[in-house]
């Protein structure tokens, strides 16, 4: 078990990166044509939950450490001189080695900003770099943002994130859009606040500690949704196509000025767009809070996304 604690993830981490090295040396080695590295970036991005994982049990594998040297005289000379390179003797404690990931995620960020900064936004490897580096701060942002604002626990050093996306709360009859964190003890629920081209932020709405989470695994028919106004979806669907027909109208008039005059059509948009996203998700998943005995209401797109829900939470309890 404390093996198990000290080296959480490890092996995972060092399969990713191992799989990405060779990436690319496959692509700098293929001999014809431009060298594209944006797609390894991205993919190795988007796994980085690991690290997420890796965080959160940082401060716990390190207590391990220390005491397991305090309890173990052999245990703390072996940790304490862990030779890297036989020929020049250089060596680091385990404490040093563990911190490695931690140094690699700040590291990886900065990675992500300097290539995006120097590759044109022409280039091929612009649009998967610029996907990589919002994957990176919004991760970043989530694992600082949402885990200072939740209350400190005795177990806090211990916390990882399980599980998290984009969802669809009911709140005094109204649709709201929210992200759903699932940790291993609390599940919590924030607004998404976009604070500029690559800013955004968390303001946290709720939490609940999991042992007091109940789940609905079914619908109760006699249980109404008292949804106020709710949006026309048929309705939606035919104003963004107007609107599309528009804009297309409006760019193909106005020639070179079709950015700019084009505005209030692509702003009309994002509106009905984000309209759609909460009127059509339809399948209810409710969860309870036991030291209330309030219930919570969610709107989910499929099937298969309410399962996943359901047994992430059930799996921790």
């Amino acid at each position: 078990e404390e093996e198990n604690t000290i080296f959480f993830k490890i092996d995972e981490l060092y399969d990713l990166h191992t799989g990405f090295l060779s990436d690319l040396k496959t692509i700098v080695s293929h001999e014809g044509g431009d060298v594209l590295i944006g797609e390894p970036f991205r993919r190795l991005a988007e796994m980085f939950d690991l690290y997420s994982a890796f965080l959160h049990n940082y401060k716990n594998a390190i207590e391990t450490v220390k005491k397991c040297s305090a309890n173990n005289p052999q245990f703390k000379k072996i940790v304490s001189t862990i030779v890297l390179n036989l020929q020049t003797e250089q060596s680091l404690t385990l404490e040093d080695l563990l911190h490695k990931p931690v140094a690699r995620v700040q590291i990886n960020a900065l990675v992500f900003n300097d290539l995006l900064r120097e590759t044109p936004n022409a280039h091929p490897d612009h649009q998967p770099l610029r996907q990589a580096q919002k994957i990176i701060q919004m991760f970043l942002n989530q694992f600082n943002v949402v885990n200072q604002r939740l209350p400190i626990e005795s177990n806090r050093n211990l916390r990882r994130m399980v599980r998290n996306s984009f969802i669809v709360e009911l709140v005094d009859g109204h649709r709201k859009l929210r992200h759903l964190f699932l940790f291993n003890d609390v599940i919590a629920c924030a607004k998404y606040k976009a604070l500029g081209r690559d800013r955004i932020d968390y303001e946290l709405k709720w939490f609940i500690p999991l042992k007091d989470v109940s789940i609905y695994e079914e619908a109760d028919p006699a249980v109404e949704l008292k949804e106020s106004s709710p949006a026309n979806i048929s309705q939606v669907k035919r104003n963004l196509r107007s609107v599309r027909d528009q804009l297309a109208m409006e760019v193909a008039n106005s020639g070179s000025g079709a950015f700019r005059s084009g505005d209030k059509y692509r702003r009309k948009l994002a509106d009905l767009e984000s309209q759609l996203v909460l009127a059509t998700p339809n399948l209810v998943l409710r969860l309870g809070n036991k030291a209330n005995n309030k219930t919570i209401t969610f709107f989910l797109s499929s099937d298969f996304e309410r399962t996943q829900w359901i047994d992430s939470i059930l799996s921790l309890k």
